[in-house]
Parts: structure tokens; sequence; C-alpha cells
């Protein structure tokens, strides 16, 4: 893999960590920037490199994981749709 789209996966993957822990002590509202890269161990520069805002990271982290469940469970064919594993999973 690429260096740079290693380093890129650190950098998403550790906001993300960073955030679920914030999360599990203040609101949303209340979670700074400063905090969040501080918590992530990463420059504040480098935060505004990939993002605008915490709302942008938030749509970034969705879109990830919708990327990565579509991978892994979009149906190949209509009838695999309506199977119970794909329906569970939804």
């Amino acid at each position: 893999m690429n260096k740079r789209i290693e380093e890129k996966q650190i950098i998403f993957e550790s906001l993300k960590e960073a955030l679920l822990l914030l999360l599990e002590n203040d609101s949303f509202a209340k979670i700074s920037i400063t905090k969040l890269v501080k918590r992530a161990g990463i420059a504040r520069s480098t935060f505004y490199k990939y993002f605008n805002d915490k709302e942008d990271l938030v749509r970034f982290l969705i879109q990830d994981e919708m990327r990565e469940f579509d991978e892994q469970f979009h149906p190949k064919t209509i009838e695999e749709r309506y199977e119970s594993k794909y329906i569970n999973e939804v």
C-alpha cells in the first residue's frame, strides 16, 4: 500500500477513535477541534488539511462506514437483496 494512503488511514482512524472516546464524556457540541486533535495525537493543521470542521469529519466517517458496509454486504443479485443475511445487516 502507498505510504501516503497508509498515513491518511492512520490519521482518519485516530480521529475516529478520539471522537468516539471524547463522546463518552462530552456532547458533540462540547468537543472542540483542539480537544479532538490533542486526543488523536495529530496537529491542528493536519485536521484542517482534510476537514473543514467537526461536522465534515462526521460526514466523512459516516460515508466511510457506509462504503465499507456496502462493500461487505452489497447484494450481487436481486435475489440476494431479499435473503435474510442481507436484510438482517441492513
